[in-house]
């Protein structure tokens, strides 16, 4: 009989963790909703400058695929582009 009645108490005593930690990743995460208000995505100036960043990132690509200059040997890379287009 002792072991039936360990036995049910760890299973309650899992049952009411199972429960409680349930209860507490609802109260506490967020609903989809919210979360989605606040990625960066939705601020249009993050937005504006993320674009910027990547049209950037591609023109340098770029013109570094028109040169035979290794690109991963420079040093300073503020005007990469411009330097690029130079030579």
């Amino acid at each position: 009989m002792s072991v039936l009645v360990k036995t049910l108490t760890v299973g309650g005593w899992v049952g009411v963790f199972s429960v409680l930690g349930w209860s507490l990743m609802k109260f506490v995460t967020p609903s989809r909703e919210d979360m989605l208000k606040v990625l960066p995505e939705q601020n249009p100036e993050y937005m504006t400058e993320s674009r910027k960043r990547s049209q950037d990132f591609l023109d340098v690509i770029k013109a570094a695929a028109e040169t035979d200059k290794a690109i991963h040997y420079r040093d300073n890379f503020e005007d990469l582009k411009a330097s690029l287009k130079k030579d």
